[in-house]
């Protein structure tokens, strides 16, 4: 066996010798001849067309239940009839409801009883199961407001246990103090 090109008289081995199969290969070579024959690596290619989407995976385990979020910010609510009666399976906090009457000049006030003893802030909406005319708006009354207006009403038209808020629906087609102050069930919160 050959082991280095000394061994090898000059001339020796020739073209002729090493072609068609009879040659050297890779295996024969040094490590450091083998390193010298790797190719360069060349630019990166542009990158192909997204393939078919597989198949879906099996669906996951269930997760823990998450915490409770925060309580609302209501601290009273309530769902009032059209006739002024309290719904009380849709109110919290408060404690009655009662109603009157319409006259010449005079709204249809909708009185409430709260347990919090003063509010800040009250959003009120018909409830659209008894709406008629579709331009019908509620206006929501609370006392000591800055023109005083809200407070006159509950003081005049609200008996003396349901003054802490109140509300009055406002039909603008209405051409008696029945027909301009409907009754209408409504939604109240306050907060």
């Amino acid at each position: 066996m050959i082991r280095t090109s000394s061994q090898v008289e000059t001339g020796a081995i020739n073209t002729a010798d090493i072609r068609d199969g009879r040659g050297v290969s890779l295996a024969d070579l040094t490590p450091r001849a083998r390193f010298r024959l790797s190719a360069a690596t060349g630019d990166r290619g542009e990158e192909g067309a997204r393939g078919a989407q597989g198949p879906a995976g099996p669906r996951g385990a269930t997760g823990a239940a998450g915490a409770n979020g925060a309580d609302g910010s209501a601290v009273a609510f309530a769902h009032v009839n059209p006739d002024g009666t309290l719904d009380d399976g849709r109110s919290k906090q408060v404690v009655s409801a009662a109603m009157a009457a319409p006259g010449p000049g005079l709204p249809r006030a909708y009185c409430l009883d709260l347990v919090p003893a003063s509010v800040s802030n009250a959003v009120a909406s018909i409830d659209y199961a008894t709406a008629q005319s579709g331009v019908e708006t509620i206006c929501p009354l609370l006392p000591g407001t800055a023109n005083g207006l809200s407070s006159t009403i509950i003081t005049s038209r609200c008996p003396a246990a349901q003054q802490d808020a109140a509300a009055v629906v406002v039909d603008v087609l209405g051409t008696t103090p029945e027909t301009l102050w409907p009754e209408r069930g409504f939604f109240i919160a306050f907060n």
